[in-house]
């Protein structure tokens, strides 16, 4: 498999990975909640896989950060699913901010995986050994998955994974008391006091 190098990057991504990548890409939505929230997924299917792997972009990431990656797992023989997050993308998001992510319960993005790898990917690629790629907020994600249904993927690789949050040198059972506070408050869908909108 042939890594893409700096010196053509732009114009191989443009002119030859991202046609690619369209022809083989079908792209839809999922429910995983009985119709409530509409989580966004790709999937990239070839005839001959000899396995499948999910990815799970980081936080304020997407899909569409991933398309190299895609690619290149493509090319080396595998069926990729991949989803926009809830609160991220494309996807379901409890509000019209959209420089804020926000979610009820962190296990919604355990229950999200779940749905996409073992429903969405079963029902296309029933049988084949199943992989996970998570990056960042991601790779969090992918090891409390991994803890709670260790039987699901093979394997897995974690990019980075934010296993412990940054908490601006608060101690973190203090900065969690103050997230629980925030939320018995009415205020979970607000910003981290001196974090805003995105501002371009």
């Amino acid at each position: 498999m042939e890594i893409i190098t700096e010196t053509d990057y732009r114009d191989r991504m443009e002119k030859e990975v991202v046609p690619f990548l369209k022809k083989h890409r079908h792209s839809g939505f999922f429910c995983p909640d009985n119709g409530q929230d509409k989580i966004y997924y790709e999937s990239y299917r070839r005839e001959d896989a000899k396995g499948v792997i999910a990815m799970v972009h980081g936080f304020s990431e997407s899909a569409e950060k991933y398309v190299e990656m895609i690619y290149y797992f493509f090319q080396a023989g595998y069926q990729v699913y991949i989803m926009d997050q809830r609160g991220h993308g494309r996807s379901a998001r409890g509000q019209e901010d959209l420089s804020l992510v926000h979610i009820d319960r962190f296990e919604q993005y355990l229950s999200d995986l779940d749905y996409l790898a073992t429903e969405v990917a079963d029902r296309e690629d029933k049988g084949l050994p199943r992989y996970l790629y998570a990056h960042s907020m991601g790779g969090g994600i992918g090891a409390a998955f991994m803890e709670w249904h260790p039987s699901v993927f093979e394997g897995a690789v974690l990019s980075s994974p934010m296993i412990r949050p940054l908490t601006g040198g608060i101690p973190l059972g203090i900065a969690r008391r103050i997230a629980e506070i925030q939320v018995m408050l009415g205020k979970g869908a607000t910003y981290v006091p001196g974090h805003h909108a995105y501002r371009g």
